[in-house]
């Protein structure tokens, strides 16, 4: 018989061998794979685990020996602080700020008379009264997603409560010790005052020739700020005639200075969120730790602008661009340019000195104060001062202008 012709049996059972080998071949590869997949999958699963259960003040570092990992929290419900001091706003508030309506209301925020909020609340008075003059509403991020967004879309300022990672770092910032190991032994600019006033000064070249300025700088390490801090926390002296200091460091990606501070707060990561609304147009991360007391002059920033408190209490005063004329602000040439000129501390008499600063009399205004883990918006331009009312930690980030402040600023004398 011809060897090239074959029963069809036999070269059907020979096909079917040959078949079979190469899928028992075939199937070994795969198995060896998954297998192989799947011990580096529990690998992976028991190194995760073994990080996210780790203590806060754990010594795992990541790019820097300062940088301690934080173990982000993704649920809304697993991470509180306690809240110290709630209040009922003034009955003359047209809304109710807990329970605001879906839209901004007509003329929102609600404000008042600025002297008359001072002689309620003078700005060297710590303790916190009954109430307060608060016309912002108050969002709870777990529940008010609309909302905030709404209120976004408005470019109006709100008070954002219950956000899972900011209330995450507060609770780290808030563990004593963390800090002190986060930030270690580095040195930070820090700014000096002879008193508790903190006023801008920048001179720039073209500025015409002021006297110097009370703020001075000096290099602090934050266990050497935190001591001061704390002295300063006990003292009975009279706050405003006592040395504070403003503890700061910055986080800037573009430039890569100290980037931990983007681990530590994942929410100013420069991608689109509530907190970065033109991430394009992210300008770092800005942290200051203020002690009891402290008073920084209103002013107004030409962004948008996201505050975020990480531990202690602060309080905000808020005025619309609007009051720009009334607010007496030291001009575009000058050092202090954007800040008020006038001594919040005794207003009355200040005016009473100056007749040519009766504006301010006009001025209105409305007040928050900010506790751990709670969170304020303020559009582009909008008036801030403000007060320490103890040992806190306040960081911010910035991204984007919105256009419609430009014309009053203009009148004001800043800006083409």
């Amino acid at each position: 018989m011809n060897s090239f012709h074959r029963s069809p049996r036999l070269l059907s059972k020979r096909r079917s061998s040959s078949s079979m080998s190469q899928m028992d071949s075939g199937s070994l590869v795969f198995a060896g794979f998954a297998l192989f997949a799947t011990g580096l999958f529990v690998m992976t699963c028991l190194v995760l685990h073994r990080h996210l259960s780790s203590s806060p003040l754990s010594s795992t570092l990541s790019l820097r020996r300062t940088h301690l990992t934080p173990s982000h929290s993704s649920s809304f419900t697993t991470t509180t602080l306690p809240v110290r001091y709630s209040m009922t706003p003034p009955a003359d508030v047209p809304y109710d700020i807990y329970h605001c309506p879906d839209t901004p209301p007509p003329h929102y925020p609600y404000e008042w008379n600025l002297l008359q909020v001072l002689d309620h609340w003078p700005i060297d008075t710590t303790a916190v009264p009954a109430y307060w003059h608060q016309g912002l509403c108050v969002w709870d991020a777990r529940i008010h997603t609309q909302q905030i967004e709404t209120y976004l879309k408005a470019e109006v300022p709100f008070v954002l409560q219950h956000h899972p990672d900011v209330l995450a770092t507060a609770q780290r910032w808030s563990t004593p010790g963390y800090l002190h190991q986060l930030l270690a032994n580095k040195k930070q600019t820090t700014e000096h005052s002879s008193n508790n006033q903190f006023l801008f000064w920048r001179p720039l070249s073209f500025m015409r020739q002021i006297p110097k300025s009370t703020i001075d700088h000096v290099d602090l390490t934050f266990a050497e700020w935190y001591d001061k801090a704390q002295a300063l926390q006990t003292t009975s002296e009279p706050q405003a005639t006592q040395e504070h200091w403003y503890f700061r460091i910055n986080g800037i990606q573009r430039m890569q200075e100290n980037l931990f501070l983007y681990d530590e707060l994942p929410y100013f990561h420069p991608q689109k969120s509530w907190f970065m609304v033109e991430p394009e147009q992210e300008r770092g991360i800005n942290c200051r730790f203020g002690m009891k007391g402290a008073f920084a002059a209103s002013h107004f920033d030409p962004t948008r602008n996201w505050i975020t408190l990480l531990g202690g209490t602060r309080r905000y005063l808020l005025s619309n661009y609007t009051q720009c004329s009334h607010l007496q602000l030291y001009p575009i040439d000058h050092p202090s340019q954007r800040h008020s000129m006038v001594d919040w501390s005794r207003p009355r008499q200040y005016l009473q000195e100056h007749p040519e600063t009766q504006g301010f009399a006009q001025a209105t205004v409305n007040e928050v104060v900010l506790q751990a883990g709670d969170a304020l918006y303020l559009p582009t331009s909008w008036f801030h001062a403000i007060v320490s009312l103890d040992i806190n930690y306040q960081c911010n980030a910035r991204s984007g202008v919105t256009p419609e402040s430009f014309p009053t600023l203009r009148e004001c004398g800043f800006g083409n």
